[in-house]
């Protein structure tokens, strides 16, 4: 995977070993996840030509970034309910829709 930031352009590399995060969510709850680690390194600095490239790719692909960032806002709200339902001690969880 690559980033640019700025004029840099990153390159990250994975495999150099895992990280446990554990949430604990209160009532006697608790979350494990394991991820890989990630280690970004700069590869090199843009030129003038290929920025530009970049930020004219970037404009065009504005709407389909806007939707990837919906669907990860919508998953993190997902967690965040979990997070606070199992909290709560949750076992049930009714919705009320109305029209």
């Amino acid at each position: 995977m690559e980033r640019i930031v700025g004029r840099d352009r990153l390159v990250s590399t994975s495999g150099g070993g895992y990280e446990l995060v554990r949430r604990p969510l209160g009532n006697g709850h608790v979350e494990c996840t394991v991820r890989e680690l990630v280690t970004w390194h700069h590869a090199r600095e843009l030129t003038e030509d290929a920025y530009q490239q970049y930020l004219e790719a970037r404009e065009a692909n504005a709407e389909e970034r806007h939707q990837a960032n919906l669907e990860r806002s919508a998953k993190r709200a997902k967690t965040r309910v979990r997070h606070l339902c199992k909290a709560a001690g949750v076992d049930t969880l009714l919705t009320l829709t109305y029209q």
